[in-house]
């Protein structure tokens, strides 16, 4: 489920701007939050996205596709 999980936390940052700031400040928490488990690598590959760049991300999504009405 690694890549799967990984997709979830992404999809997730992108819609719930809550969600994205608990992503930035604690990797694993959250992922822990929402019954994600990340390997190792990918945990620690999580923490060294630049958090400005998953905000520039979630803007480009959410322009595109709009906020989603249902939840994950």
């Amino acid at each position: 489920m690694s890549r799967e999980g990984v997709q979830k936390l992404i999809g997730l940052a992108c819609i719930d701007p809550e969600f994205r700031q608990k992503l930035i400040q604690d990797p694993e928490a959250a992922a822990k939050e929402y019954g994600v488990d990340l390997t190792p690598e990918e945990m620690e590959n999580l923490k060294k996205v630049n958090p400005a760049d998953i905000d520039e991300f979630a803007d480009h999504f959410v322009a595109r596709f709009g906020t989603p009405r249902a939840s994950f």
